[in-house]
């Protein structure tokens, strides 16, 4: 019996001693952040694609985050000319993003700091800043940001009608990756 229960107890700690020293455990990723008009974001998951609107292909870099304390969410999404992926490099915003060639880029953003302050906002018309993209040897894109002028609408959601909705003016900055 003191057998039996020796081999039952030993079992466990065996199965844990061989789970700790794995050697194909993955190194934890990078943490990114980002900022949207003051409110800062942890990313939580990103994903690239292409996309074809009005005509025009775009390799689309999608990223979301949320707050801190798991309140506030927010949407980064990166649109690149082309349908292959981007080559590192500094990408200027495009002020029209139909028209946008080479190294330039769009932003849409979206965030939802609480259900009576939500907001969509792009880079449209913003022109001139200039985001580096950075591409690992496994292909992942990154992204990093300076001060980047956003304009859009926040929407108040409390309002049944949504009628609520006041044009915003405002920053995205950070670094994100597709992970």
């Amino acid at each position: 019996m003191k057998k039996q229960m020796m081999y039952l107890l030993m079992m466990p700690l065996l199965f844990l001693i061989w789970s700790c020293s794995t050697k194909s455990d993955p190194t934890p990723a990078a943490t990114y952040k980002f900022t949207v008009n003051g409110n800062t974001y942890t990313e939580i998951a990103s994903s690239d694609s292409t996309s074809t609107t009005g005509g025009q292909t775009y390799n689309v870099l999608g990223v979301s985050g949320q707050s801190a304390d798991k309140s506030a969410t927010s949407v980064l999404i990166f649109f690149f000319p082309g349908s292959a992926k981007p080559k590192a490099g500094t990408y200027t915003i495009a002020a029209d993003l139909t028209k946008s060639t080479g190294n330039q880029c769009g932003i849409l953003v979206t965030d939802k700091v609480s259900v009576a302050k939500q907001g969509l906002y792009s880079t449209t018309g913003l022109d001139g800043t200039s985001v580096t993209l950075a591409v690992s040897s496994s292909g992942k894109l990154t992204v990093t940001m300076p001060a980047i002028a956003i304009k859009g609408s926040n929407f108040n959601n409390t309002d049944p009608k949504n009628t609520v909705i006041t044009d915003v003016t405002g920053s995205v900055s950070g670094s994100v990756a597709e992970q």
